[in-house]
């Protein structure tokens, strides 16, 4: 219980070390991503003593292997729908790092109530006319809402989660 508390409250900075990047300087830096990863791989260690070592194998590797998949799946997507602006590389890593922390289910939830709260902002941002359908908007604040929400979400509603 202690780790994966532990690895919430890291997951839960690195948003909001990202959000705050991301909405000053419009730039997710890679060093954060890595200092990230690299704490992930570090608590496999007491994880790996805890739980044995072919659970914990098994559990690193599907790890990476849902960070790996997601990076595909939204480089994919921008890569096919992104006409002009697509989506940033930072936001692609982050998504990737976190994913190592959370697990693909949950990233893919995350992803979803983010990318609906961008959605959302935008199209008031349209109705009270202060934006247009060419706006950008930093990515990483809204996975930072759509990680809370899922947290909260996760409590509230443990069935679906």
């Amino acid at each position: 219980m202690f780790y994966e508390n532990l690895r919430e409250g890291i997951l839960a900075t690195l948003f909001l070390t990202a959000a705050w990047r991301d909405l000053h300087f419009r730039k997710i830096p890679n060093r954060l991503l890595r200092s990230a990863a690299g704490l992930r791989l570090l608590f496999c260690l007491p994880e790996t003593y805890l739980a044995g070592w072919k659970e914990m194998t098994i559990h690193i590797l599907q790890d990476l292997g849902s960070g790996l998949l997601l990076m595909t799946f939204l480089l994919t997507v921008t890569w096919v729908c992104g006409k002009g602006k697509k989506l940033g590389m930072g936001d692609v890593k982050l998504a990737g790092t976190a994913a190592l922390f959370a697990g693909l289910y949950r990233m893919l939830w995350v992803l979803l109530l983010g990318t609906g709260l961008a959605a959302a902002v935008l199209c008031l941002r349209m109705i009270g006319r202060k934006g247009s359908r060419r706006d950008t908007v930093p990515l990483a604040p809204f996975l930072l809402g759509g990680f809370l929400l899922e947290f909260l979400l996760r409590f509230s509603l443990p069935g679906l989660f």
